[in-house]
C-alpha cells in the first residue's frame, strides 16, 4: 500500500480460514492494525470495519479512545 503511494482505506475485513474445515471467520483487525491505519490513512476514523455479514463499525468506534488526552491540571 505504503510503496504505491496509496493512503486510503475506505472498507476493510480481517478474515481467518478455519483448516481443514474451510470455514471462514470474519473478525476485527487486530490493534497493531488499527494503529496501522490511523497513522497512515488520510481519513482513518471514518474506515469501514466489516464484522460479519450484517455487521460494521467504523475505525473511530473501534478506537474510542483514539484523541491525545488533556493535559492533567495540579
Amino acid at each position: 500500500m505504503l510503496t504505491h503511494k496509496e493512503y486510503e482505506v475506505r472498507r476493510i475485513v480481517a478474515v481467518w480460514n478455519d483448516n481443514p474445515e474451510g470455514k471462514l471467520h470474519v473478525l476485527p483487525p487486530c490493534g497493531a492494525c488499527r494503529q496501522f491505519m490511523l497513522m497512515v490513512c488520510q481519513q482513518p476514523l471514518a474506515i469501514e470495519v466489516i464484522l460479519g455479514s450484517n455487521k460494521t463499525a467504523t475505525l473511530a468506534e473501534l478506537l474510542p479512545y483514539h484523541e491525545w488526552p488533556q493535559p492533567l491540571e495540579f
